[in-house]
């Protein structure tokens, strides 16, 4: 069992030019002994966004810290603290930051295709 609160571990700035103002943590993946899920915590910086994307697999989101919105296929959806996305599989979407920003965390599964990895630089960290 791994508890460790989320600031712990450090961050990593995503750079794709898709994406603006935004970083992540990897805080329970297969570093842990998690086989099936990562959990990843993610910042977006006010009025940065995510990749516009799909993919195979499916994940879901809970917004815990300010708020923006989820672009699923064509309609944009807002979300703030307390919100929840559960994004299906194949389903092109992309999360903007509002004013304030943005922090959500994000569960996948460990097999899929992913430009980011599930490694955290933090050896302390997991």
């Amino acid at each position: 069992m791994k508890v460790v609160a989320y600031q712990d571990v450090q961050g990593i700035l995503l750079d794709d030019p898709g994406m603006s103002g935004v970083s992540l943590r990897v805080v329970a993946g297969p570093q842990d002994g998690c086989n099936n899920f990562v959990m990843r915590v993610f910042q977006i910086a006010p009025g940065g966004y995510t990749t516009r994307h799909a993919h195979p697999h499916e994940h879901e989101v809970f917004f815990f810290e300010g708020s923006g919105e989820v672009l699923n296929e064509d309609r944009w959806m807002p979300v703030e603290c307390g919100s929840v996305a559960a994004i299906n599989g194949g389903v092109e979407h992309q999360i903007k930051a509002g004013e304030q920003g943005l922090k959500f965390i994000c569960v996948v599964p460990v097999l899929r295709e992913s430009k980011v990895s599930d490694r955290s630089p933090n050896p302390s960290g997991g």
